[in-house]
């Protein structure tokens, strides 16, 4: 089965071009969520953003954030913000379970990506290590240490290099190709 997890291009007129590749049994994203967890997902991003704006609003929540003296709270709040505002978090949060519902309904023996770097991504990279199934990044280009997503710090590894939450979900192998 092949599960489309865009990296962009969105929507019915991918959904579409790719429904009609001859061979290939195809399903979007969006056909591993449903209503229930839409819902579910609508109370907990409302939650979430709740705690999180009286969580900036605590003077000692921002006082902790003070590195040798230097208040660095004015810095990183847009992307707090952004992270756990309503709109990002009603998209995070249904591609997460979708991760999870593609695994469970599609039983897959191997969960080759396209990418890890994007949200989808990382989500059924995720998924798929909680459930102990293998997991292969297929590159396209160069991989390098200067590369924003793939220059993994030592501690976005657990114990003995484990890759499992709340460790960043990283593939098991990598495959790379170029034109």
């Amino acid at each position: 089965v092949f599960v489309d997890i865009p990296t962009s291009n969105w929507g019915l007129k991918n959904m579409k071009g790719q429904s009609q590749q001859k061979g290939i049994k195809y399903k979007p994203i969006e056909a591993y969520i449903n209503l229930t967890a839409i819902i579910k997902n609508i109370a907990i991003s409302k939650r979430l953003n709740k705690e999180y704006q009286q969580l900036v609003r605590s003077f000692s929540f921002r006082e902790s954030l003070n590195i040798q003296g230097i208040p660095i709270f004015s810095l990183i709040e847009p992307n707090l913000s952004y992270y756990l505002s309503r709109q990002y978090l009603m998209f995070l949060l249904p591609v997460m379970e979708a991760a999870k519902n593609i695994i469970e309904l599609e039983n897959p023996s191997l969960v080759m990506q396209a990418g890890e770097s994007f949200d989808a991504g990382r989500a059924l990279i995720g998924a798929a290590k909680s459930k102990a199934i293998p997991s292969v990044l297929l590159q396209h280009g160069l991989y390098s240490e200067s590369h924003q997503y793939f220059n993994h710090l030592k501690t976005d590894f657990g114990p003995n290099k484990a890759a499992k939450a709340p460790y960043c979900p990283i593939p098991d192998k990598f495959l790379m190709f170029d034109e």
